[in-house]
């Protein structure tokens, strides 16, 4: 009876040992080795969180993550230990069929501060050159963009398919019976399709893809100016064509991280 009341208080007093050590590892305090707890917490850098003979366990911010449209002041919010970047330009629009069928337009350039993601140019008419996929600079990562599809001088054929950026969902090429090009997805930065030659010669290219990047930067000022590149435009339709698809717009998506 005496062993089995002595197993009973040291069961007790380790229940309530370790009900402090997760009380206070909740509350970020910290628990040596020793089993003595404390509540103020170590001294550590670089945002460690295992130190030698104790476990600190500290809470954590989320994120703070930002989809940017259109053009403005983006404001770093506070305590901030670094941000994380990545955007794109906008696609360049398919070109229209048919005769004397219009150019596809070219995607706006996105920028932040210094970054750069270029627009894709727009695909050409009646069997032309396809759009050309943008460039980027400045990130720790640079991918120029897609290029749009091409296409044949001839009747009863497909337009080219829109050129496809980091993120893909490109618009698709109008079919070979005169189908019109298909836009890309919006914020995708990628190129719309081109329109489809039916009876009369003459399809449209795809428009090329808005270039990307992805930056860290560990010590962000307070303030940066940005704007969002749009689309290109679908070219127009000419004499017995369809149009093109327009190109999809850009975008920027900004994380902001915390010690």
């Amino acid at each position: 009876m005496r062993l089995l009341l002595a197993l009973l208080v040291a069961l007790i007093a380790g229940s309530a040992a370790a009900q402090q050590k997760l009380d206070l590892g909740r509350s970020g305090g910290v628990c040596p080795l020793n089993g003595i707890c404390s509540d103020t917490p170590p001294a550590f850098s670089n945002d460690r969180r295992v130190l030698t003979g104790a476990w600190y366990f500290a809470t954590r911010t989320a994120p703070n993550i930002q989809l940017l449209a259109g053009s403005g002041t983006y404001t770093t919010p506070a305590t901030t230990f670094y941000l994380e970047v990545e955007m794109v330009g906008g696609g360049g629009g398919g070109g229209g069929s048919g005769t004397s069928g219009g150019t596809g337009g070219t995607g706006g350039n996105t920028t932040f501060g210094s970054l750069t993601a270029n627009g894709g140019t727009g695909g050409a008419t009646a069997g032309g050159a396809a759009g050309t996929g943008g460039t980027a600079t400045g990130g720790d990562y640079n991918l120029l963009g897609g290029n749009g599809g091409t296409t044949l001088t001839a009747t009863n054929q497909f337009g080219g398919v829109g050129g496809v950026s980091f993120f893909g969902a490109s618009g698709v090429p109008g079919n070979n019976l005169g189908g019109t090009g298909g836009p890309a997805q919006a914020t995708s930065g990628s190129g719309g399709g081109g329109g489809g030659a039916g009876g009369t010669a003459g399809p449209g290219g795809g428009g090329g893809a808005g270039g990307y990047l992805t930056k860290i930067i560990t010590s962000p000022s307070a303030t940066f100016s940005f704007a969002v590149g749009a689309s290109g435009t679908g070219g127009t339709a000419g004499t017995g064509g369809v149009p093109g698809g327009a190109g999809g717009t850009g975008h920027i998506l900004v994380k902001a991280y915390f010690q």
